[in-house]
């Protein structure tokens, strides 16, 4: 990852009498980010090498989510083909008032005096199965005629929103919504939904009371649009912009404490590989001895606020369950394992491993999600991943397994 000033302008200190030197740039990313904006000034450029969508962070509801990215194409341009449009005016529409970010690059929803639907969508993005989606847009009412707008997946259903009122209205089945203050009149309206693969986002201007979305409107006043966003998260994250491609990679990532909930600042950390797969404790891991294994369990959420931890219950003294389907490294490099455990009955010692079944190591655990691991500095040619409980009739939620070459755990890297 390299971070680099791109201004050609010259910078030094400033220097006070009677003060200390004070920076003429102060780049601090403690404060998070304001308006769903990212916090990354546009005289800094940022790089990331990763292939994408995979990389991941703990975000400000102390949760594992992936980094920002945006399946959506020509996000501030709804005139671009991939946006599909129905009875809007076609002229004097693109590029009209300020944005959120301060361009002069917001664009503007005018119902047509067609009595019909006055909308614009893209779809089929790809998302490679059924995935919790978010979907985000800033909207801002022009005049009081038309405040009622609804964000769709652009098939299946959404939610309404009043931008005067700054309110959620009615949501389809399965769908929840959120709106923010965004600055300046601006609301980012976001949907979240579980969907099918190839879902994408919508927004309809609804008639002036909200109570339908066909009826003719007047070619005046509608509605300012700017910033759309499809990601698979349960939130929105920063607004990432796109042009004719999607955007899943090489976006900046600012961490919280999983804890506390407070801003850790911009995460810089090397490259690395999950050598075990598949991450989540499911089927796959197949190896079982005096253990009761129930994977996506209801009991609890996992540290990505999902339902995807497994519920292993001990029917015997070390009761253990193991996968073997690492990828072989060399016999020389040194290994973190590392997982999220989290107690559910008993006070018994709880191990992990890495290798075999036969260098286990004890861990700690706290009073919820812990992500415990420890350092094989003599690791063998392959990678194993196991869960030991020493005690029976005790039980613990995992998820989440991790083993990376390196001397310490980095962020997870689903698989």
């Amino acid at each position: 990852m390299t971070v680099r000033i791109k201004s050609q302008t010259r910078i030094k200190s400033q220097t006070l009498v009677g003060f200390p030197p004070q920076p003429a740039l102060n780049l601090d990313f403690t404060k998070g980010y304001a308006n769903g904006l990212n916090p990354l000034p546009s005289t800094v450029t940022f790089t990331r090498n990763d292939a994408g969508p995979y990389a991941t962070q703990v975000g400000p509801d102390g949760l594992v989510r992936l980094a920002a990215h945006n399946a959506a194409t020509n996000s501030q341009d709804i005139s671009a083909a991939s946006w599909s449009k129905r009875n809007l005016r076609n002229s004097s529409w693109l590029d009209v008032t300020t944005a959120p970010d301060g361009t002069q690059t917001a664009d503007f929803l005018v119902p047509s005096t067609t009595n019909d639907v006055h909308d614009f969508f893209q779809g089929a993005f790809i998302l490679a199965s059924t995935r919790t989606v978010t979907s985000s847009v800033y909207l801002k009412a022009s005049s009081s005629t038309y405040v009622w707008a609804n964000v769709s997946d652009g098939t299946t259903g959404g939610v309404t929103f009043n931008l005067a009122t700054q309110t959620v209205g009615s949501a389809s089945a399965g769908f929840s919504g959120t709106i923010a203050d965004a600055g300046n009149g601006w609301r980012r309206c976001s949907i979240t939904a579980t969907t099918a693969a190839n879902k994408g986002i919508g927004v309809t201007v609804l008639s002036s009371d909200g109570s339908t979305a066909s009826f003719a409107g007047h070619n005046t006043d509608g509605i300012y649009v700017w910033g759309m966003q499809v990601e698979e998260n349960r939130t929105p994250s920063y607004y990432v912009p796109t042009t004719t491609a999607a955007k899943y990679a090489d976006t900046p990532r600012f961490d919280y404490d999983p804890v506390t909930t407070e801003p850790r600042g911009l995460l810089i950390e090397e490259a690395r590989t999950n050598r075990i797969y598949p991450s989540l404790i499911n089927a796959s891991w197949s190896t079982t001895s005096n253990l009761t294994p129930s994977y996506n369990d209801s009991g609890t959420l996992a540290p990505d606020g999902t339902q995807t931890a497994a519920l292993l219950t001990a029917t015997g003294t070390n009761g253990y369950i193991q996968i073997t389907s690492g990828v072989a490294t060399s016999a020389s490099v040194a290994k973190t394992c590392s997982v999220w455990i989290k107690r559910k009955t008993g006070t018994g010692g709880i191990d992990i491993v890495d290798n075999g079944l036969t260098a286990w190591n004890a861990v700690t655990l706290g009073s919820g999600w812990t992500r415990v691991s420890f350092y094989n500095s003599t690791p063998s040619v392959y990678n194993y991943g196991g869960i030991r409980i020493q005690t029976s009739g005790d039980a613990v939620w995992v998820w989440g397994y991790q083993v990376e070459d390196g001397a310490f755990p980095t962020s997870y890297i689903p698989t």
